[in-house]
């Protein structure tokens, strides 16, 4: 039998055509360990819970400070700079130190500094503490997503990690039910220290219940030494890049969605009550997107879902600048552009979290991600920026379509890499 030829450009590493699941080794998972996947899951949803309370809580915090909530712009994007941040930084440390330990170190930090939160005197610091808690919980996610890849059976890997990413609009809707019922009696304090208590108690069982005998925490292969340069090395970099292209597109058109919809359906002369069930239909289309992506990808691959999904999206929001806007053609059209777009984002951590090397999953994870929370900070910005310059919403909502076109061109140049790949290996 001939032995498969591998190709220079990816020797040294998983082949771009594989699925990284594959090479995990005789020690990874073969068989689903529900209690250890309910407890990432909760550890996600600790990510919903925190952006989500800020959320409804800047107005409360504002009167108690005696400031104006405008001035939580920069609480925002601090957050959102410490979330690019961690996900680069912690990452890499997880890939060098073991996710199990990292995330068990991160969580703990994550509910301490949730908690200091609640006696806060100061809006500055409010903005150090939401720095340091974003740099924590930047870092959490792609771990949390390495760790799924790590203990879930290859067949299952999809499915799982979309579930994974469900949880962060899962624990946004938490945090809406219980400052709902703790925020009338013991005030927005209350929710920090139920933010605080909840990550440090996940730790806990973390530390109890989830094994530490996944492959990258009992071997440190050299590649796992320089997990960063594995990234680009033997030819990764045709994937590595034009992958970051499409996190970085696809979290733009997310944050500028899901910021500036009801604003422009304002400005076009429809009811402020029609921007919030747009932002509510976008949401519920994204649960949708995310949960069904697991079985796409299961079905068709790792790539022609995404780049099904993008196309689609690309034709949602051309047709939501340009055709009449009513109540029912606004909540149809959130409501598919949210499935459409959070399942390709879904679908780009599971892509990832598969189609790198165990040793390197986690930093792949975590720049993938820091570049898509850059994208989020130019897409939460680019609303004013177009209404300033005195652009017409249904422009606005066309060029939206850029963007989207970028991710989708980016994503096929991807796409291409691996099929070039896996013909070199036949």
């Amino acid at each position: 039998m001939l032995a498969k030829k591998t190709s220079p450009a990816i020797s040294g590493s998983v082949a771009l055509g594989q699925d990284a699941a594959a090479s995990d080794g005789p020690g990874a998972s073969s068989r689903i360990d529900l209690a250890v996947l309910g407890l990432l899951f909760l550890s996600t949803m600790i990510d919903g819970f925190d952006m989500q309370s800020l959320g409804f809580l800047a107005p409360l915090i504002a009167k108690t400070l005696d400031i104006d909530v405008s001035s939580f712009g920069a609480v925002f994007s601090v957050g959102m700079v410490g979330l690019a941040l961690g996900s680069i930084l912690v990452a890499q440390i997880a890939d060098r130190v073991g996710r199990r330990r990292a995330l068990i170190v991160t969580l703990a930090t994550i509910g301490t500094l949730n908690a200091l939160t609640a006696f806060i005197q100061s809006r500055e610091q409010l903005i150090v503490l939401r720095f340091l808690t974003s740099l924590g919980l930047g870092g959490a996610l792609p771990t949390l997503a390495a760790l799924t890849a790590e203990h879930t059976p290859v067949r299952f890997r999809q499915i799982a990690l979309c579930l994974l990413f469900a949880a962060i609009p899962a624990g946004g809707l938490v945090a809406s039910l219980v400052g709902g019922v703790i925020l009338p009696l013991w005030g927005w304090p209350s929710v920090f220290l139920v933010g605080g208590g909840a990550p440090i108690l996940i730790a806990l069982l973390v530390f109890v219940r989830l094994p530490s005998s996944a492959p990258t925490e009992r071997t440190a292969p050299v590649a796992g030494r320089r997990p960063f340069r594995a990234l680009f090395s033997g030819g990764r970099w045709r994937v590595t890049l034009p992958l970051w292209v499409a996190y970085f597109m696809s979290l733009l058109v997310l944050y500028f969605i899901s910021n500036w919809i009801p604003s422009l359906l304002t400005q076009a002369s429809l009811p402020a009550a029609l921007g919030v069930a747009a932002i509510a239909s976008f949401s519920m289309g994204g649960i949708v997107g995310t949960i069904l992506q697991g079985p796409l990808l299961t079905r068709f691959g790792a790539t022609k879902p995404v780049l099904a999904e993008f196309l689609v999206l690309l034709a949602l929001v051309l047709a939501l600048g340009s055709l009449p806007l009513t109540a029912l053609s606004v909540k149809i059209l959130t409501f598919f552009i949210g499935w459409m777009l959070q399942g390709a984002q879904a679908g780009l951590n599971a892509f990832t979290a598969t189609q790198y090397s165990p040793e390197n999953r986690t930093t792949a994870l975590g720049w993938g991600l820091a570049n898509g929370r850059m994208g989020s900070i130019i897409g939460a910005m680019l609303g004013g920026i177009a209404l300033e310059a005195g652009l017409k919403p249904h422009f606005i909502l066309l060029l939206t379509g850029f963007p989207v076109a970028l991710g989708l061109a980016a994503f096929a140049l991807v796409a291409a890499a691996r099929r070039t790949d896996t013909a070199q290996l036949q």
